[in-house]
């Protein structure tokens, strides 16, 4: 019996909801029977001792139905459901925290029921000592407690004028030309032109605090997300034979096809990305070291330093790459790098709602904290040593963060807000 993942993990929530119907019912009766495996990991989700626990807590279930069925089905798939002999993970240490997430296979599959069945839960891994640990702490706001990011920009019109689109009422905002600036009803902001023939392009520009993100579609019909502490300047009209904007920070795009007007992406003047139309997203924030850029569908060109300029392009040619889907590019003062397995996971993790820390110290987790929150991180004494694997609801407020981090001996204190990390020798 193969269930698809998506199917078991709405089965299982509405059980968890009494709305399960009849036919449902025996379907989920019938994969419980498949192994013993299943019946187990059944049994450790709705049995009584992980209610009596906490563990299992819907009461907010229902505002974020939606969310938490394709996250639910995201950890179960990842696990492998009906695969438990095939798991990578089968030979990890035994979570210690969590008694019902012993199995190799079943662990991230329960913990994606128990833990996401709320929305308002931090849930990572994390490595220190040779063992691997799972954490499980819920939303409580503090008196001190910071909430998380959200849709926050400010869009600087070529005049100068500066337009704060968190604060402004949907509808048209501004007028340039022949391009109507609009606040669509779900915050995005867009363009309407009325007859692209005519009239003159001037540049905007919108950039995203630290704390804020935004999504965009530009005049061409390309959508733009930009990430916390970014900017794209961009014109109201594409003009010529190309479609060029610059950007800062992180953004991703999905490019609107337009063979004869090739779409070329300025990275300060260190990068050019150039596409037709695709789906790749890159990250340039400067206090990590290098500009990525990831590819998750079509082709792109990616060429360092000042290439992409119309006189340059000759010049940079032999250093320019085509990448593939799954591809991502690393531009460093020094070289160029290619990666053909990339995580794309991990990179659209900030796109998706999430703060990812696969693989990371934390003095990296630091920095992505940093930016969501709007805060400033101190260290005193000599930093953890600690390396996380997962991903963070953004969704969630600091205060959750930092009881996360406190069960693994990281010790913190929020003054105002700057966030000191105080090491094991203070």
């Amino acid at each position: 019996m193969n269930i698809n993942p998506d199917i078991l993990a709405e089965w299982i929530f509405k059980y968890l909801q009494g709305t399960l119907s009849e036919a449902e019912l025996v379907s989920l009766e019938q994969w419980k029977k498949q192994r013993p495996e299943n019946q187990e990991l059944f049994e450790e989700l709705i049995g009584e001792k992980a209610i009596e626990k906490g563990m299992l807590r819907i009461h907010e279930a229902d505002a974020s139905k939606s969310r938490v069925r394709n996250r639910i089905a995201e950890g179960i798939a990842a696990a492998g459901a009906d695969s438990p002999s095939d798991s990578p993970d089968s030979h990890m240490a035994p979570v210690h925290r969590v008694q019902y997430l012993w199995r190799g296979w079943s662990r991230y599959a329960a913990a994606a029921v128990i833990l996401l069945a709320t929305g308002v839960i931090v849930y990572f891994l994390a490595t220190s000592t040779g063992t691997e640990r799972s954490l499980v702490n819920t939303h409580l706001p503090e008196p001190s407690d910071i909430a998380p990011g959200g849709d926050r920009a400010i869009l600087t019109l070529a005049d100068g004028t500066s337009i704060l689109l968190d604060s402004a009422q949907n509808g048209a905002l501004a007028r340039q030309g022949n391009a109507e600036i609009v606040k669509t009803a779900n915050g995005r902001l867009m363009y309407n032109i009325q007859d692209a023939r005519e009239g003159q392009a001037v540049m905007n520009t919108m950039t995203t605090p630290r704390g804020g993100r935004y999504e965009l579609a530009l005049p061409d019909g390309t959508r733009v997300w930009l990430n916390a502490a970014s900017s794209i300047t961009y014109p109201t009209l594409f003009t010529g034979k190309e479609r060029k904007v610059v950007i800062t920070g992180e953004a991703y795009f999905e490019v609107f096809k337009d063979q004869r007007q090739p779409f070329i992406v300025v990275v300060e003047g260190k990068l050019a990305v150039e596409a037709l139309g695709t789906h790749f997203n890159v990250n340039s924030y400067a206090d990590e070291g290098r500009i990525k850029t990831t590819l998750l569908e079509g082709s792109v060109r990616v060429s360092p330093q000042t290439a992409g300029l119309p006189d340059d392009r000759s010049s940079s040619a032999k250093k320019a790459v085509i990448l593939k889907p799954g591809q991502q590019a690393q531009v460093t003062p020094r070289q160029l790098l290619v990666i053909n397995d990339a995580d794309i996971d991990q990179v659209m993790a900030w796109k998706n709602g999430f703060i990812s820390i696969q693989d990371a110290g934390l003095a990296e987790v630091m920095k992505q904290l940093e930016r969501w929150y709007d805060i400033q991180v101190r260290y005193e004494g000599t930093i953890p040593v600690v390396k996380f694997k997962g991903k963070m609801d953004r969704g969630v407020s600091l205060s959750g963060v930092l009881r996360s981090f406190a069960e693994f001996g990281i010790k913190t204190r929020l003054e105002g807000r700057t966030l000191i990390v105080v090491g094991n020798d203070h």
